[in-house]
């Protein structure tokens, strides 16, 4: 069985991969911990607090809470604009800078290689060459190091609803999820 593919990666693509990417390994990690440190600061800042916090929920004065923990929010908002503004913007620019990343691409995958042709050039992968796979509900994610890989996308395929038996082909043969 062989399939052939031809698409080009746009900056949605990309910013789904990078999402993608945050959900596993090492980064997950991190980021959990880094979350859970900062509630466990939270939590035990606000403790001899306590009283007097359910006092101001209890009599709805909002102002007054806010008082008690104004670095809590600054840090919430930064959080926030963290993940909402500032890492979208870094992966534009990001793909804006990877000229080759934009170019379209011929994609053969067949039992031996996953073979790809850009105008800069070519790679085959082999099962050695492909250190993780992971699938979303439209890509295949094929990673050759630990944050490298191929974005392989369902609108590629010239008939859409093949894109379940890609996913079975490909794990069959390459089986790295």
């Amino acid at each position: 069985m062989e399939y052939k593919l031809i698409g080009k990666i746009s900056l949605k693509d990309y910013i789904q991969f990078n999402k993608n990417h945050r959900k596993h390994g090492a980064a997950l990690i991190i980021r959990l911990t880094v979350y859970l440190v900062f509630i466990f600061f939270v939590v035990v800042g606000l403790l001899p607090d306590l009283d007097l916090i359910k006092y101001y929920i209890i009599n709805f004065s909002l102002l007054e809470l806010l008082k008690i923990f104004p670095l809590y929010i600054y840090v919430i908002i930064f959080f926030i604009l963290l993940n909402i503004i500032i890492i979208p913007i870094n992966y534009k620019r990001h793909y804006n800078a990877n000229k080759s990343l934009q170019q379209p691409c011929n994609i053969t995958i067949n039992e031996q290689c996953i073979s790809i042709t850009t105008e800069d050039g070519s790679s085959k992968l082999t099962k050695e060459n492909i250190n993780k796979i992971y699938y979303d509900k439209d890509a295949i994610y094929i990673y050759t190091a630990l944050n490298l890989g191929q974005i392989i996308k369902k609108r590629f395929l010239e008939n859409e609803d093949y894109f379940e038996e890609l996913v079975k082909f490909v794990k069959e043969n390459y089986g790295k999820s």
